[in-house]
């Protein structure tokens, strides 16, 4: 009873069993979102592949590839774990990997305006890095992901922009060079660090001007 996409109290609940091919092609996702989660999980593999995996295991991993982290964490969801309550989803990806734990289900307040940006070697690859930049009346958020490490958030990025919701060439640069600046970069065999660190600020700018667009 756990594969589900349904609206909650006023927010989306994703259900952990929901799969990536459910949240590519769920019809509420897009009203609230528009083409938001089709254009960032479309990549994933196969369809076949994307038919099997599920939210709640891309979020329980904390896969530092997961685009789906990068979406969420922008979006400022929140995990609902059985019998403990709800947690942000920001403080779940920090919190030290302790005692097991059952994830429910995923929660995601509508409304926002959001871009997503990627660039990956082949279509169906992992990505190089990822980005998602999203705007509410609070403000901005942006996430970055496969540094390679899990999706963590620029919060010197998102606060440089303040309140606007389209700010700009110029202002949208400046947030793609402090991200650059305040988040950590790895090598893998993919990509170097300093690879990383170099395309992030065009992929938060080309973010942030598709959210604002």
């Amino acid at each position: 009873g756990l594969r589900y996409i349904r609206s909650e109290g006023g927010r989306i609940a994703i259900g952990a069993m929901a799969t990536a091919r459910d949240l590519e092609t769920s019809d509420l996702l897009a009203a609230s979102f528009g083409t938001l989660f089709a254009k960032a999980l479309g990549h994933i593999a196969g369809v076949q592949v994307r038919a099997v995996v599920s939210a709640g295991g891309s979020v329980a991993g904390r896969y530092g590839f997961s685009e789906l982290l990068v979406l969420l964490l922008a979006l400022d969801a929140r995990v609902s774990l059985y019998r403990e309550g709800e947690t942000p989803l920001s403080a779940f990806l920090q919190s030290p990997k302790g005692k097991p734990f059952l994830l429910e289900k995923i929660l995601v307040a509508p409304g926002a305006s959001a871009g997503f940006q990627s660039l990956r070697a082949a279509n169906n690859d992992f990505p190089l890095l990822s980005v998602c930049a999203s705007y509410r009346e609070s403000g901005w958020r942006i996430a970055v992901g496969a540094r390679p490490q899990v999706a963590a958030l620029g919060g010197n990025a998102g606060a440089s922009l303040g309140l606007q919701p389209k700010p700009g060439d110029a202002a949208a640069a400046w947030a793609g060079e402090l991200a650059a600046q305040e988040l950590r970069f790895g090598d893998d065999v993919r990509a170097g660090a300093a690879y990383r660190r170099a395309v992030c600020p065009v992929l938060v700018a080309r973010a942030i001007m598709e959210a604002s667009s």
